[in-house]
């Protein structure tokens, strides 16, 4: 009795191992149609652009005494607001204050910058070369930014730091596109680097 009985499970694990060795077999001629594309070449990808990963900005460690001249200007500062009565700057200050703590502690993020035939990137934010007037390289103490002018008045001036690549590559690629013109370094920079934020 035993020999009429058929196992339908062993059929079909079977078929299914059939069905997958012929999947797993390619014909030779067919290996053409499965290469990969010659668009993903590494030698065409290079000509498109210069693409770095950089922090945000330049994490420096605050000392107390940094936190402690901060916490002396922010208390003569609502000092005076008090005696001149005026609520409005006392709570600027208090405002200004916890932005300054906060942002003295919060780690930098990494972000992806670009330099291409289009424009630059910096991270999800794009600056097409037709919205851009000109670019200028700040080299100071072995470090390199770049600075764009930009055509909107909202945001006239966009640095990005230059980490891990040659600030000659970016400028050939810049010249390429847009004038090279030389730029000076915004106070509102230059305070945020003399404080070390």
């Amino acid at each position: 009795m035993d020999d009429n009985v058929i196992d339908l499970k062993k059929k079909q694990e079977a078929k299914e191992a059939a069905v997958r060795n012929e999947a797993a077999q390619l014909p030779e001629d067919d290996f053409e149609a499965h290469a990969a594309p010659a668009a993903f070449s590494p030698e065409e990808d290079t000509n498109d652009g210069i693409e770095w990963e950089a922090d945000e900005y330049a994490k420096t460690s605050k000392s107390g005494y940094w936190y402690g001249g901060l916490a002396s200007v922010a208390f003569l500062l609502l000092a005076v607001g008090i005696v001149a009565r005026s609520y409005f700057f006392i709570v600027f200050v208090v405002l200004a204050a916890v932005l300054l703590i906060y942002y003295a502690k919060r780690l930098p993020k990494r972000i992806v910058f670009s330099v291409g035939r289009e424009g630059v990137s910096a991270g999800a934010k794009k600056y097409p070369y037709q919205n851009l007037k000109s670019f200028w390289i700040f080299v100071r103490d072995g470090e390199a930014d770049l600075s764009l002018e930009t055509k909107s008045s909202f945001n006239p001036m966009v640095l990005i730091p230059l980490e891990g690549v040659s600030p000659n590559d970016v400028r050939e690629v810049l010249l390429e596109n847009i004038e090279e013109v030389e730029h000076i370094e915004g106070l509102f920079d230059r305070i945020m680097r003399v404080m070390s934020i």
